[in-house]
């Protein structure tokens, strides 16, 4: 079989280092915009430009700007960790103690590791002790963020510990009863 000329070669080298050269580009581009990402996250930034202070929370007369979402919580647990937290979550008994999880999924799947404790003493109604105990409940939780929880007391480690609870309340949602505003929505038909 006969090589192909010294140009055909060539050119299929360039074009190859071509493509390997955009391929690296891509790859690094994609790099940073990750990095710059989870550097967001960490700094409490939540997109949208505006940055969530960590150390704004820690005395109770400014309890109003301490709600803290579950990813932010978990992407940077040390820059809370002896602050005032709000987190909206499922209590659910368990062990022993109440327990708040991210979502109803968490504690249906298992997932133990993102799950914080309830540090006693604190006051919660009956009636979310008697909803806690049947399955999980949406509550909103204000109190201080503790360590790490690892075994002792409970059977698996868990994110954390809410100490020094101040308040938890019921969130069930209620459908606001406003009607859909069709404006600019095509309804299709049903299928079937």
């Amino acid at each position: 079989m006969q090589n192909a000329p010294y140009g055909k070669c060539s050119d299929m080298r360039r074009i190859w280092t071509v493509l390997v050269l955009g391929a690296l580009a891509l790859l690094m581009s994609g790099a940073v915009a990750v990095a710059k990402t989870t550097a967001a996250a960490t700094n409490g930034d939540d997109g949208q430009g505006s940055v969530r202070d960590p150390g704004a929370c820690e005395q109770w007369s400014v309890v109003a700007s301490c709600g803290v979402s579950w990813y932010r919580l978990q992407a940077n647990p040390s820059a809370y960790r002896g602050k005032i937290v709000g987190l909206t979550g499922y209590l659910v008994s368990d062990f022993g103690d109440l327990i708040l999880y991210p979502d109803k999924a968490n504690y249906e799947g298992g997932n133990e590791l993102d799950s914080i404790v309830l540090e006693r003493p604190f006051a919660v109604s009956q009636e979310i002790v008697d909803k806690a105990v049947s399955g999980v409940y949406p509550v909103f939780v204000l109190g201080r963020l503790g360590p790490p929880v690892q075994g002792n007391v409970h059977v698996v480690p868990r994110a954390g510990s809410l100490y020094d609870i101040h308040k938890i309340i019921i969130t069930q949602r209620v459908p606001s009863g406003s009607p859909l505003n069709k404006k600019g929505i095509r309804i299709q038909p049903s299928e079937g």
